[in-house]
């Protein structure tokens, strides 16, 4: 699954004297580090994010919506918060957003996580609804028991390649 994201872009300039083309260009711009703190507040604090737990059942994928992801499940009863706990970090800064907060998940049965993912919907019983924005996996699956609590941080970065 692809872990980030390269935008690029290009100007197309052609100059004219009546109905002559005199010449044309073709050529690559730069990407300011402002635009892209522009770009993470406003996709990442203009619309909430929620995070949730899921289990593997095979993998995940860059295919994967809330609508159809046959590779996991949503963990969405072996833990107390309701709705999904917010993702919600400050201003972006330094070509991050990072939460300064856990983002808490309380387990109330024990259960075993593979990862983590993050959404658009808050609500835990709509599980196809919402924009998926990623999943990661745990280097090995973790097992929790009533009463643990998993705390998680989450840091999001743009960078000018």
């Amino acid at each position: 699954m692809p872990d980030s994201v390269k935008y690029s872009g290009e100007f197309f300039a052609t100059c004219w004297k009546g109905d002559k083309k005199l010449w044309r260009e073709r050529f690559s711009n730069g990407i300011t580090a402002a635009a892209l703190l522009n770009i993470l507040d406003a996709s990442f604090r203009t619309i909430p994010w929620y995070m949730s737990p899921i289990t593997l059942v095979s993998d995940v994928s860059s295919a994967d919506t809330m609508a159809s992801h046959a590779g996991w499940t949503e963990v969405t009863t072996a833990y107390d918060e309701d709705p999904r706990p917010a993702w919600s970090p400050p201003a972006a800064s330094g070509g991050k957003l990072k939460n300064t907060t856990t983002v808490e998940f309380t387990f109330n049965a024990s259960t075993v996580c593979d990862g983590l993912m993050i959404v658009s919907q808050s609500d835990k019983t709509i599980l196809d609804s919402g924009i998926l924005w990623c999943t990661g996996k745990f280097s090995t699956p973790r097992t929790f028991a009533a009463g643990q609590q998993l705390r998680v941080f989450y840091e999001l970065t743009a960078t000018a390649v």
